[in-house]
Formats: structure tokens, sequence, C-alpha cells
């Protein structure tokens, strides 16, 4: 309105202007012509500063967005250097999951080779002691003393296996309890001992003690048994339960070397600002596989000592 109204007022100023320079009709018109001219001229040098100015705003503007732009990129580059700090520990611990995958695939190709091994050695071993007991037929023994205390005399051996032990003396024909058999001959045909049978399910440990008669008849076993059979009930049970500690011991210490080494990978992580919960889970969970395992052996600890103290007290027959 105002750019309006100046102009209005230059108009009329340059017209009276032109007007006096020319003072006849033609003048006048000429002076209109002037005063006009001059009014163009003036609204184009007017436009002409309109429009620097709104260019001008726009190169403020275009530098505006542009700074706008240039730190959204450096926004973008400080997240994307930040997943990457984040996503190196996460390749060093895959890096040891595949070395340990690798060294669990070797390791168990290891253990069946061994067990394959083993298995031969076994089948090898129980078919030589199957020979041995098939070529014992026939061998005599002026005198046989039993476990339970009886005395044979004028022996000869008929069959061996791992569920008998049939034999012929001076009273006649007996298949002997292989409880009571002398140790020397248990050791020698393998009765009752790996690999002729899995320590776990032999029954003949446990089967009743039967006597044999000058007859030949096996009689029921005594109602108690004797101090001889118990120790050795108790030994046995004994050597198992400590079995089954050392490798409760070693499972608890291979669980707190686990635990160590989360540790120290989780050490050197912080160390280096890098924090990640996956260590701390691995920490937590060793450790209370450690605590589980100590539990076990503590228990087993208990009824070892408790068995001992059995086998202490135990007289003599």
């Amino acid at each position: 309105m105002n750019f309006v109204k100046a102009t209005r007022n230059i108009f009329q100023l340059t017209t009276k202007i032109f007007a006096t320079m020319f003072n006849e009709g033609d003048g006048k018109v000429y002076a209109m012509i002037g005063a006009f001219a001059l009014v163009v001229g003036f609204a184009a040098l007017v436009s002409n500063q309109f429009a620097l100015v709104d260019k001008k705003n726009a190169n403020n503007l275009a530098h505006a967005n542009l700074d706008s732009v240039k730190q959204s990129l450096e926004i973008r580059a400080a997240k994307l250097e930040s997943i990457k700090s984040a996503y190196e520990p996460l390749k060093q611990q895959d890096d040891v999951v595949n070395s340990l995958t690798e060294q669990k695939q070797r390791v168990t190709k290891s253990i069946e080779e061994l067990k394959k091994a083993k298995n031969e050695l076994s089948n090898d071993f129980v078919q030589k002691v199957k020979k041995v007991r098939a070529s014992s037929a026939g061998i005599e023994f002026p005198q046989l003393n039993l476990m339970n205390g009886q005395v044979l005399t004028e022996t000869k051996i008929k069959a061996v296996s791992d569920t008998e032990f049939t034999i012929s003396h001076s009273g006649g024909v007996a298949r002997v309890s292989l409880l009571n058999l002398p140790q020397d001959l248990k050791s020698k045909y393998r009765i009752g001992m790996i690999p002729m049978i899995d320590i776990d399910k032999a029954n003949l440990l446990s089967a009743p003690l039967a006597n044999v008669n000058p007859g030949g008849s096996l009689d029921p076993a005594p109602a108690t048994k004797t101090t001889s059979f118990k120790m050795s009930e108790l030994t046995a049970q004994n050597n198992k339960l400590v079995s089954q500690r050392s490798q409760l011991e070693l499972a608890h210490k291979s669980a707190l070397d686990r635990a160590t080494s989360y540790q120290n990978i989780d050490s050197r992580s912080r160390s280096n600002g890098r924090i990640t919960s996956l260590h701390t889970a691995e920490i937590n969970q060793a450790n209370q596989e450690a605590a589980s395992y100590m539990k076990q052996i503590l228990a087993l600890n208990a009824k070892i000592s408790e068995i001992q103290i059995q086998m202490n007290t135990a007289k003599p027959d």
C-alpha cells in the first residue's frame, strides 16, 4: 500500500515538473509520458530489489537446510560407528563359538574312535576269557576252600560261566555259589568282573549265598551275611561312589574354568568400553553348574564317610 502511494506521489510530482518545463499543450503530453517512464523505471528498480531480497532469503534457507542435512549425516555417522563398535565384540564372540564348536567336533570324533577301540578290545578280551573258561573243564584241585568256610576235596571243574561254577568233588557234583568262590578263581575266570558283565547290572553279587553239602545239593543261604562278604560289598559301594565323585570333581573344575574364561573376556570388553549381557549370562550359567556339582560332591562325601565308618567298625570272621 505504501509502495502504491509512493508511486502515485512520484507520478504527480514528475508530471508537475515536466508540465512546468513544457508550458504548451503538447508539453503536458510529453510531461505525462516522461513521468510515466520515470515511474516505470522506479517500479522496475523496486521490483528488482524485492527479487534480490527473495533470492537472499532463499539462499539463507538453502544454507540452513544444508546445515541440517550435514548435522543429520554426522549423527548417522556416529550411530554407524557405535554399531561398528558393538559388532566387534560380537564378532569376537562368534569366532570363539566357532572355535569351540570345531574343538568339540574334534573331541567328539576322538571319543567315538576311542569308544570303538575300547569295544573292540573288550570283545577280544571277552572271547579270550571264554576260551579260558571253556578249556578249564577237567582241571583238578586236591582241595577247594570256599568263602563260607567249607572245604571240598578231590574237586574237578566241570563248567564255568557268568552264572555258574559247576564242580565234582568227593561227595558228588554241585553248583557252587559264585559268591563263595575264592578270589583267585574269580580273578582267573573274570567272575562278576568287567568286561564280562556291566558292573551296574551285576545281579550276581546281590544273589543269596548257598552252601554245597557233600551230597551235591544246594542249601539255603544263611540269614545273615558273613563279615567278608559285607566288607566286599562295602568296598564295591565305596569304590563306585569315589569314581562318581571324581567325575563330578572334573565337571566342577570344567564349569569353574569356563566361568573364569568368560569373566576374562567380559573384563577385556569392559576395559574397551564394550559391555554385553551375553558374557554375564554365560558366567552365571557356569557358576550355577559349578554350584550344582559341588552340592552333589558334598552329598557323595557324606555317603563315602558313612560307608568308611561301617568298614572300619566291621570285625573279621
